[in-house]
């Protein structure tokens, strides 16, 4: 946990690693807190408090105030190409629109217009497939 960490806040990581880096860190550790040897070996105190650690720096808590997440990552980890997930993979991230929503506000103001955009960039995540096939050549 703490290599990603320190990976993501070195100079030159790209934005959308940040999001992809971290939602692997949660998915690992949310696989490893329901093995029933971690089970048999840890109490549920010290599997909760691993999930939480690393669930805190994401959001900011404790000691760190400063979270990491930041609605630029959600957005970038959607439009960069190498990262772009699948409609299925989209389909488990709860709240990609409001925070896709709070990018666009910087570029639009009229609500209508923020809303036209978030529409287009549901069809490039959906056309994942053709740009994703040209990434793979590559």
């Amino acid at each position: 946990v703490d290599a990603a960490i320190r990976h993501v806040e070195a100079c030159g990581a790209k934005l959308s690693w940040v999001y992809s880096l971290f939602s692997a860190v949660l998915a690992d550790t949310d696989t490893w807190a329901k093995k029933a040897s971690t089970q048999d070996a840890f109490s549920e105190l010290t599997i909760k408090a691993a999930t939480d650690t690393i669930t805190g720096r994401w959001l900011g808590a404790g000691s760190r105030q400063d979270g990491l997440v930041d609605p630029l990552h959600v957005f970038a980890w959607l439009v960069d190409p190498f990262t772009t997930p699948t409609q299925d993979e989209l389909l488990t991230v709860t709240g990609w629109e409001d925070q896709c929503l709070k990018v666009l506000e910087r570029f639009y103001t009229d609500a209508i217009q923020r809303e036209e955009a978030l529409t287009e960039l549901k069809q490039i995540v959906l056309r994942r497939g053709a740009w994703g096939a040209l990434v793979d050549r590559k």
